[in-house]
C-alpha cells in the first residue's frame, strides 16, 4: 500500500480571525483572513479520502490543524492529525474524541468548558482542545499509527510539505521510496526518489486522471485538467507510473 503526509495551509486552510475594535486606522490591504469554519476540502483532501477508500492510499498524517481531511469525508483511524485538530476536542478522561463544526478557539490541551457524554460510560470527564504548542509533545497513540504506517509502506507522497519541522518531517524517510511535491526545496530533496515542482491541487488532478478516477467519481469532482492527448511534463508522467508500479505489482 501507499501513505500520504501532507502538510501546508493551501486553498482548504484557514485562520482564527483577530479582533481590531479600538485598534486605531485599519492596516493596509493584504492577505484576507478566512475562519475555519468557512474553509472547504480542496481537490486533494477529496483526491486523498477517495483513493484511501478505494484501498490506494493505507494512511494519511498531516500537520495541519484545519480539519480538512475529516471534513472532506476521511474517517478518523486512516488518519493521524499530528500537530491537532482546531474542531476536535478530547477527554481527558477516557480519550473519546468530538469532532464538532465550529473552531473551539484552544491551544495547549485547555478546557474546553464541555463534558464528555459517552454513550453508556457515562464519563462526564472534562474535554479538552487538542491544538500543541510548540513546545508540546505529539499525541502518542496518532505519532505510533503514523510510523507503523510509513514504515510499512511502499510509496509516501509528500504532498504541500516543507518537511522541516520534526520530527513529522522525517516520516517520509520511512517509506520505501517517496515522492516530494512541493514548490520549495526540502531537506530531503536528495533521499527521495522523484521531485515535482508543482502545485499538489494539479499533481493529483493528473493522478486522478491516470487511474481512471474521473470514470467514477460524481459531478461534484472538478474535471480533469489533463484531456486524452495532452502531452504532459515527464515529472507527472514519472509519478504516475511509479504510483502504478508501487500499489499494482
Amino acid at each position: 500500500g501507499a501513505a500520504g503526509a501532507e502538510e501546508g495551509g493551501g486553498e482548504g486552510g484557514g485562520e482564527r480571525e483577530n479582533s481590531t475594535e479600538g485598534a486605531g486606522p485599519a492596516p493596509a490591504a493584504g492577505p484576507v483572513a478566512r475562519r475555519f469554519e468557512d474553509a472547504r476540502p480542496t481537490l486533494t483532501h477529496r483526491a486523498i479520502t477517495h483513493l484511501t477508500s478505494l484501498g490506494y492510499v493505507s494512511y494519511v498524517a498531516t500537520q495541519n490543524v484545519d480539519g480538512m481531511h475529516r471534513r472532506s469525508g476521511l474517517h478518523r483511524g486512516r488518519h493521524s492529525a499530528l500537530h491537532g485538530c482546531v474542531f476536535t476536542e478530547k477527554c481527558e478522561d477516557c480519550g473519546m474524541e468530538y469532532f464538532r463544526d465550529f473552531d473551539l478557539g484552544g491551544v495547549n490541551f485547555k478546557k474546553t468548558g464541555r463534558k464528555c457524554e459517552r454513550a453508556g460510560g457515562g464519563c462526564g470527564g472534562d474535554l479538552r482542545d487538542t491544538i500543541l504548542d510548540w513546545d508540546d509533545a505529539l499525541p502518542v497513540r496518532d505519532w505510533e499509527w503514523a510510523q507503523d504506517e510509513f514504515s510499512a509502506a511502499d510509496l509516501c507522497l509528500a504532498l504541500g510539505t516543507s518537511l522541516r519541522i520534526e520530527p513529522v518531517g522525517c516520516l517520509p524517510l520511512q517509506a520505501k521510496r517517496f515522492v516530494i511535491v512541493n514548490l520549495q526545496a526540502t531537506p530531503f530533496d536528495k533521499d527521495a526518489t522523484l521531485i515535482i515542482r508543482s502545485r499538489v491541487d494539479e499533481v493529483m488532478d493528473r493522478l486522478l486522471y491516470e487511474l481512471h478516477i474521473y470514470d467514477q467519481v460524481g459531478d461534484d469532482w472538478a474535471k480533469p485538467t489533463y484531456p486524452v492527448g495532452t502531452k504532459v511534463t515527464k515529472e507527472f508522467d514519472g509519478v504516475c507510473e511509479l504510483v502504478r508500479h508501487c500499489l499494482f505489482l
